[in-house]
């Protein structure tokens, strides 16, 4: 699946995001969102996250550059791409831990048929460690629409496999409103799946989950209203399909979402 999946991003990236070309190079962007929103958990027993400061930090230099929580270098770079080297956290904790950037920043191998026969807490399940990945970043950008490509390995040794997005963002105006769409895949490896969704045998009448790779489908909107130049009121949305792991007993629900509603203060 993992090789089918490259080819289909290889031949988008011929076809066809760079970094935000409006900031400043070797200057801090800080921002903050302080508003009212939910982040849900699919997960048995995980607790919805309450939304209300939103956090949006990022440094651009020539090269090397941070943005809410992810580090990166960029090898090539010209006025329509960027191929960079990158690392991050991975995002599949946030579902077992509440303090992950992912929740905050403003960015099979087991039978088909077999029928899960009992749900599973994330208490009940051993802990799940944080896992360090890094890979390569292609983005290829236009006036209106960003396409985003990556490739990354777990580095630290905790799900030992790796994982591939594309991203399509467009970007529009009606009036005032700055109309920012974003649709997405998630390709998760059978290692990956195992170690966060995986379940070991509970009893000896039930002998564990195991999970295999899937393909995960995902949503995401902004809309902006500037007021000032360091001031706008904005709502967002993200809506992440895990139907493909459903059978796993952890997943109480097919999908995490999430809503925002507040104002951004640009310092």
């Amino acid at each position: 699946m993992l090789k089918r999946l490259l080819m289909i991003l290889a031949l988008f990236a011929v076809a066809a995001h760079a970094k935000d070309n409006q900031i400043d190079v070797n200057t801090w962007h800080l921002a903050v969102g302080v508003g009212l929103g939910k982040a849900s958990n699919p997960l048995h027993g995980g607790d919805d996250i309450p939304l209300v400061v939103l956090p949006d930090i990022a440094y651009y230099g020539e090269r090397f550059y941070f943005d809410n929580g992810q580090v990166g270098y960029s090898l090539s770079q010209d006025s329509h791409y960027s191929l960079s080297l990158i690392s991050e956290l991975n995002p599949e904790k946030r579902f077992f831990v509440f303090w992950h950037p992912s929740n905050f920043f403003l960015p099979m191998a087991l039978n088909s048929e077999t029928k899960i026969a009992e749900s599973v807490t994330v208490n009940q399940v051993k802990k799940r460690r944080w896992a360090l990945d890094a890979g390569l970043e292609y983005q290829y950008f236009s006036d209106n629409f960003t396409l985003k490509l990556n490739w990354l390995f777990d580095i630290s040794g905790v799900y030992n496999d790796d994982r591939a997005a594309i991203e399509f963002e467009g970007q529009s105006q009606f009036g005032s409103i700055i109309i920012s769409p974003a649709i997405g895949l998630h390709y998760q490896s059978q290692g990956l799946n195992q170690y966060y969704y995986g379940v070991e045998q509970q009893s000896l009448f039930y002998d564990g989950y195991r999970s295999g790779s899937s393909l995960s489908p995902y949503f995401k909107l902004q809309l902006t209203w500037p007021l000032t130049q360091s001031s706008a009121l904005f709502i967002k949305t993200s809506y992440d399909d895990y139907s493909s792991l459903r059978r796993s007993p952890l997943f109480k629900e097919n999908a995490a979402m999430s809503f925002f509603v507040g104002m951004k203060y640009i310092f």
